[in-house]
């Protein structure tokens, strides 16, 4: 028996020299005898189960006490990989096993580059999307605030008594063309029927006074102020009853409150 491990030792050793493994790798048999190779320090005495000089890796007993082909161990940092090889076909107990110790940062690099790409890929896709749905946010609204800004701009324009412009996209060909373009319709409608109104207004014979709920001035027509010695500009803002002699000045607070 004695030359026989001995030999065998010999045998891994020649083995190991001649493969050279780039990882620390193991050989083990079923009784738990093993030897392994450190690519920076080279090949390690066999170590036999009954009296191991160097206390054995924990898979060494995991692996005896395994009937797997093939089985990967974790530790810490290392990963072990286990592949059986068996040596007697009559004796399925009978077996030689390679193991290869691999840090787990090495292994699983590949993971990780894949993991660290996926991640770029994600935010770069994240960002786009977020860019892409801004511009679509802007294509959308600006035309909405474009339009905003005209519709105030025309109640500034009526109460000025400006004309009217109105700069609206009815060039677009989509919803918002559509709904800038029926906008222009019914403001320059509006704009027409209100010319119309105001010239009869200004044109009658007849006085017209337009006043709100608490009896302020809102609007007084050329022939009143003809007929009331005032201009508009001096009496809109001012309550109607300073058109009025006495004592229905006096009174006129008290028409308002039965009235409204």
């Amino acid at each position: 028996m004695i030359v026989v491990n001995a030999n065998y030792e010999t045998l891994l050793h020649r083995q190991f020299n001649t493969i050279e493994p780039n990882k620390e790798t193991f050989i083990v048999n079923h009784s738990g005898d093993y030897m392994y190779y450190d690519p920076s320090s080279g090949t390690s005495p066999l170590e036999f189960h009954s009296d191991y000089k160097i206390p054995p890796p924990e898979f060494i007993t995991k692996i005896i006490d395994h009937d797997a082909e093939e089985e990967a161990f974790t530790e810490n940092d290392h990963i072990d990989y286990f592949v059986r090889l068996t040596t007697d076909q009559n004796n399925k107990d009978a077996f030689l096993g390679v193991v290869l110790k691999v840090a787990k940062d090495k292994l699983l690099a590949g993971a990780y580059e894949t993991r660290r790409h996926m991640i770029i890929i994600s935010l770069s896709l994240i960002i786009i999307t977020l860019m892409g749905t801004y511009g679509l946010a802007l294509w959308f609204t600006q035309p909405l605030q474009l339009m905003t800004r005209e519709i105030l701009n025309t109640e500034e324009h009526k109460k000025e008594k400006e004309k009217i412009t109105l700069k609206l996209p009815v060039h677009r060909t989509d919803e918002i063309g559509d709904l800038a373009r029926a906008f222009e319709r019914l403001t320059l409608a509006l704009v027409e029927s209100e010319a119309k109104a105001r010239g009869i207004v200004e044109n009658v014979n007849d006085t017209i006074i337009n006043i709100d709920e608490t009896g302020k001035i809102e609007m007084l027509n050329p022939a009143g102020e003809r007929i009331f010695g005032y201009k508009a500009t001096e009496v809109l803002g001012k309550n109607i009853k300073t058109l009025m002699p006495e004592p229905y000045q006096s009174e006129h607070d008290q028409y308002i409150k039965n009235y409204v």
